[in-house]
């Protein structure tokens, strides 16, 4: 892997508490290629963003938990629309083809409520050309970063900053979301190396090697995918010689150059959307199952997304919370549906542990087919699409963030979730994810009724199905998008060589 070449933040991700995006349109491209020239030394490669984690935690470890008192770093990267390619390169930007990516997300049909002219940002009116993602673990230096910049933007005739979205992990509860439940457990791992070493691997392969399941899975319940899922010129998933075969996920296939440039090599695509949550009316309506079902509220919460609040999957604990298993990286994500998952063993570089094993829920009785985590990742269960193997053809690399302060802090103030994806192909990922699968009633198959979280419904009144102790409830929309935009991540000498060539 190129990782002085590729953008810390897709395959790395920045995991600041302090993140803010700065969404700009060129008004000059010329004057906007010279300004990022300049900046071009300050945009944070995978090689940085790496060993910068990597320290970070292995202190964090040493100190039993504890964030090292004076490691910080304030990281740069930057993505591009469509529209901004065309002002900035217009050669080089026909050479996209992704019709999605070509058309906007205001063009693209995915059951948001709002209509594009609604947004904050993002409709066609004020489309961003590109957008900053600015990430430090010190809110001070941040600040500081972020004043330098758009001092920078109010100099140049070149840019305009239309619109500032603020990210911040809440201090009342790290890493969950304003529902209240713990965000971001099960991302893909990704396969390749940083260097030349045998096991230098971009993700740690935490498994005992005698463990045929390390083939597979660099930790458990973390499959491997091929790394041309997410960014491209690398080999993708499987080796299909048509896109309707089974694919065989420990075989690479061909390098991903589809509908892109070779330039595009080492880049992503960013999806982005600011999506509103409504706190009130999601513990009104557990308020109101409880009244219909009898079961808890932490329970019924715990049903529909398919995780306790502390992220214990509802699969290895089926009656109550556990926040041992939900703290715990190996134990939170080693579970299954289709298959009994039996007791794994870890290598002996983290301590060699056995983690036990989980019952299957094949016919859904615990975790329901509709619920969030379920529907967007039905993991060994075959789909709509065939088998389980296609299914890792439609995973994404999630780097969301919540905005806005806490509801028990100001209930009356907005919030939610600034929600980033990285992939090679917006339509066979996220598009597929949000309008196959999370919007669908029936996909994948047992489900019965949209995903509650996320999905979106478009008939009159917007109310959504799930079932629930064989009882068909109307849920209403708790998530509105209210703003976004399509993004391609390019490498930082595509920048520099591409972008800003003739500068």
């Amino acid at each position: 892997m190129d990782i002085q070449d590729i953008q810390g933040n897709i395959l790395a991700g920045f995991n600041k508490d302090f993140q803010n995006f700065l969404f700009l349109k060129i008004i000059q491209p010329q004057q906007t290629k010279k300004w990022l020239k300049e900046l071009l030394p300050e945009i944070s490669s995978l090689e940085e963003v790496l060993r910068f984690n990597n320290l970070f935690k292995s202190m964090r470890e040493r100190l039993g938990g504890r964030d090292p008192q004076g490691l910080t770093s304030t990281w740069i990267n930057v993505a591009f629309t469509y529209v901004g390619l065309e002002k900035l390169v217009p050669d080089e930007s026909v050479h996209f083809t992704s019709e999605a990516f070509k058309d906007g997300m205001p063009r693209r049909s995915l059951g948001d409520r709002l209509n594009p002219e609604q947004w904050e940002y993002g409709g066609w009116n004020n489309y961003p050309d590109f957008v900053l993602i600015v990430a430090s673990d010190n809110e001070n230096f941040l600040q500081e970063r972020v004043n330098t910049i758009k001092k920078m933007i109010s100099e140049n005739v070149g840019l305009r900053l239309i619109q500032e979205e603020v990210g911040r992990v809440l201090p009342d509860k790290p890493g969950h979301e304003h529902f209240g439940f713990k965000d971001g457990i099960s991302q893909p791992g990704v396969r390749g190396r940083i260097s030349d070493g045998d096991h230098d691997y971009l993700t740690p392969r935490l498994i005992d090697p005698d463990e045929k399941r390390s083939l597979s899975f660099s930790k458990p319940g973390e499959l491997l995918i091929w790394p041309g899922e997410f960014v491209f010129g690398y080999p993708a998933q499987g080796a299909r010689p048509h896109p309707d075969d089974d694919i065989q996920p420990l075989l690479k296939g061909p390098d991903m150059y589809i509908n892109v440039p070779k330039w595009a090599r080492n880049g992503s695509y960013l999806v982005f959307r600011r999506l509103r949550q409504d706190v009130k009316a999601f513990q009104d309506s557990l308020k109101q199952i409880k009244v219909q079902t009898g079961l808890s509220e932490d329970l019924i919460g715990a049903k529909l997304m398919g995780r306790w609040p502390s992220g214990a999957p509802i699969i290895r604990s089926p009656e109550h919370d556990q926040e041992n298993i939900g703290k715990d990286a190996y134990e939170s994500n080693h579970f299954s549906y289709n298959e009994v998952e039996p007791p794994i063993k870890m290598s002996k570089e983290v301590g060699g542990r056995v983690i036990s094993g989980a019952t299957n829920d094949r016919l859904g009785g615990i975790c329901p087919f509709s619920a969030h985590i379920r529907k967007v990742n039905p993991r060994d269960m075959g789909t709509d699409l065939g088998s389980a193997e296609q299914t890792l053809l439609r995973r994404i690399i999630r780097r969301g963030i919540p905005f806005g302060r806490s509801f028990n802090e100001v209930p009356e103030e907005e919030r939610g979730l600034l929600f980033i994806s990285y992939q090679t192909s917006i339509e066979r990922q996220f598009e597929f994810l949000q309008k196959t699968w999370a919007n669908n009633k029936k996909n994948p198959p047992g489900s019965e009724g949209e995903d509650p979280i996320i999905g979106q419904n478009t008939s009159t009144d917007r109310s959504r199905t799930f079932v629930l102790e064989h009882k068909t409830l109307n849920l209403q929309e708790f998530v509105t998008m209210t703003g976004g935009g399509y993004f391609f991540q390019p490498s930082i000498s595509a920048i520099n060589e591409i972008i800003t060539k003739h500068v």
